[in-house]
């Protein structure tokens, strides 16, 4: 083999390492912290998601759900701080923490909407929300 040969082929391996990484030209990834707090948002909206879900279905009792939604009111409060005092190192993590607070924010106002006692707006609006950040936590 000859040097041509040995440059193209490390060229080729050097580029399938960076496909298989995860690597693209396209962008990078968010910052593995921003994913892990949406990541925790998901798991709350979706945790109180099942509780509205069970209420519908009577299978919950009224104490069990005001303290799950509580809890879960109180995890989303905590992720969103953690998201406001972020401070992101390029456009594509502020961009990313952008879209991650205005869900966050906006299935927050379900939680407490369905403590309000409007479940059923809740329920249906908090669902739309939980899949956006689930959709955000796969992109990252």
């Amino acid at each position: 083999m000859n040097g041509r040969s040995w440059a193209r082929g490390g060229a080729i391996l050097a580029l399938s390492v960076g496909m298989l990484s995860g690597c693209s030209s396209s962008g990078t990834a968010p910052d593995p912290a921003l994913v892990a707090t949406v990541g925790d948002l998901v798991s709350s909206s979706r945790s109180a998601e099942l509780g509205l879900t069970l209420d519908k279905d009577d299978r919950i009792l009224p104490g069990t759900l005001a303290t799950l939604l509580s809890d879960m009111a109180q995890e989303m409060a905590a992720s969103i701080t953690t998201l406001e005092l972020t401070v992101t190192s390029d456009e594509a993590d502020e961009s990313y923490r952008a879209a991650a607070l205005v869900s966050a924010r906006t299935a927050l106002e379900s939680v407490t909407l369905a403590q309000q006692g409007d479940t059923s707006t809740a329920l249906d609006q908090l669902h739309v929300q939980a899949t956006e950040l689930a959709k955000l936590e796969d992109a990252g």
